[in-house]
């Protein structure tokens, strides 16, 4: 995992890393900021499972285009020395359901890798993006990130394009079952219009850009909109509790 700017755009970050903790027995992060750092080492203190590893701004800021994730997230998984992986992002919380399907995986042994489930949170923090119904009615390309991800692999494993899956022959054994919540579209709404604004135009280029966005700087008083591209009808309820750590956090961004 990397951080970049992670308390000026409302990354869970710690909620993050305190998800990994109770499966792993390394984490690595990459921290980009003083205030992220600070953040880490409060939260933190002593961890012995954790390997980090602090850089100033400016190296993720001149590397170039939506590669640069998957390059910060291969030079973070640099700091392993495990036989497996599971990547997971800054805005990404694994649940607590899957740890026991993790370690079954990895006893297994018998394949490289494996495919998850994601769910991107949308409108608040507990509907997801209906990706059957909108790819039903040729609307995939509205789609703004994958719901299955290739996220627990062997170590030689890399991240690949814009990070979001590592490249590797997958099994799709637990794609439904070993889950992971996504919450870069349910952060605090005035962040999130900064956050998103900056993705789109300084990382996957001007030709990605979705004007929408600057409808909700003019229009909504510069706080994200989340039903300017998706409606309630296009939306699921979750099934289950949200993952225990990120709770808290999920209901202050839902008064938000």
């Amino acid at each position: 995992m990397f951080v970049s700017k992670g308390i000026e755009y409302d990354y869970p970050f710690v909620e993050a890393i305190q998800s990994l903790l109770p499966i792993s027995d390394q984490i690595a992060v990459t921290f980009f900021t003083d205030e992220d750092f600070e953040l880490f080492k409060a939260s933190f203190p002593n961890e012995p499972k954790i390997k980090t590893c602090k850089l100033d701004q400016s190296r993720f800021d001149e590397s170039i285009g939506k590669e640069r994730l998957s390059l910060w997230q291969n030079f973070t998984k640099n700091m392993l020395t495990t036989e497996w992986q599971f990547l997971l992002q800054a805005d990404e919380i694994l649940h607590e359901n899957s740890y026991d399907l993790i370690r079954l995986a990895v006893e297994r042994n018998d394949q490289e890798a494996y495919i998850v489930r994601r769910f991107n949170l949308w409108g608040d923090c507990h509907h997801y993006i209906n990706y059957p119904k909108l790819t039903a009615e040729g609307r995939y390309g509205e789609l703004p990130c994958s719901n299955h991800t290739g996220r627990l692999a062997k170590i030689k494993y890399d991240s690949w394009n814009d990070g979001e899956s590592l490249d590797a022959p997958f099994c799709h054994d637990y794609m439904e079952t070993i889950k992971t919540y996504h919450m870069g579209f349910v952060r605090d709404k005035r962040k999130m219009v900064k956050a998103k604004t900056v993705m789109q135009r300084d990382i996957f280029a001007l030709g990605y850009y979705d004007p929408r966005f600057d409808d909700d700087i003019t229009k909504n008083g510069g706080r994200f909109d989340p039903y300017t591209r998706f409606s309630r009808e296009d939306l699921t309820p979750i099934s289950e509790e949200l993952p225990k750590v990120i709770q808290k956090w999920a209901d202050e961004r839902d008064r938000s």
